[in-house]
């Protein structure tokens, strides 16, 4: 049977000489592995169109539990991310987030455009790279059933103080007031991050990386947004490692244990 599905591929890796393996983020089918044949070989018709980044339409041909390639067409490869390391770095750690968090055999419409919106900007460098970062973390996670409850103070139901504490293992919020009720470890927020944290959750897909913040707040997003991920997660990302080390940034720390 022949599938016809906009894709972005995540991943690539070398089978058997000259054939190709790729993680492809599919609209119709959500994540998933596809054969190349040939396509290591720069004179294959497929061999750019399934390079990491390419994005375009893939005719898939499934059997025998396995997907081939038939045909790519590459529309928007984002090669110019290989122009900036650490928008290199940042694209490939987002493309591990999503081969490791992204449904799989369904579809995946809204997911595609999260991540085909990511990489636009960090192609252009027309948005922060941490902006990017935060916005595709805490919505690619919400949407995968990660999501946190930032609507409120979890003990008061305040909407917001001047501090809010986000607790980055039960995805909750914490006011000022009510943040020596009990212990968990958290990152204390204020009124401008607390905002964009909930923006990147609750927001419009489309209106998702339309946000900006003082370099400073935005750097305290990032951290929270980070560490919410690894600790939902619970893994490691090699990706995101090598992000740092480009980017000379420490991994987050725990800011308070309150």
């Amino acid at each position: 049977m022949n599938i016809t599905t906009e894709g972005v591929v995540l991943k690539v890796g070398r089978l058997n000489g000259t054939d190709r393996v790729c993680t492809i983020m599919t609209e119709k089918l959500g994540v998933i592995r596809a054969f190349a044949k040939g396509a290591q070989n720069p004179k294959n018709k497929n061999s750019s169109s399934t390079a990491q980044f390419s994005s375009g339409q893939f005719t898939l041909y499934s059997g025998h539990d396995r997907f081939l390639i038939d045909e790519a067409a590459c529309g928007q490869p984002f090669f110019s991310l290989r122009d900036n390391i650490s928008s290199l770095a940042l694209a490939q750690y987002i493309c591990e987030l999503f081969s490791e968090v992204a449904r799989t055999e369904e579809n995946a419409h809204e997911e595609l455009r999260l991540l085909r919106g990511a990489l636009h900007y960090l192609s252009s460098r027309t948005r922060p790279e941490l902006l990017v970062k935060a916005a595709v973390e805490m919505r690619l996670l919400a949407w995968e059933g990660y999501a946190p409850d930032l609507t409120m103070c979890r003990d008061c139901g305040a909407f917001e103080s001047d501090t809010m504490f986000f607790l980055t293992k039960s995805g909750q919020l914490v006011c000022s007031e009510c943040a020596s009720s009990f212990s968990e470890i958290a990152f204390p927020l204020g009124k401008g991050a607390l905002m964009a944290l909930r923006h990147t959750v609750y927001a419009q897909l489309d209106k998702l990386f339309s946000f900006s913040l003082p370099e400073s707040t935005l750097e305290i997003l990032a951290k929270a947004c980070e560490q919410y991920t690894v600790t939902q997660l619970d893994r490691e990302f090699s990706t995101l490692s090598f992000f740092h080390t480009v980017t000379d940034e420490p991994m987050p720390v725990t800011p308070t244990d309150i």
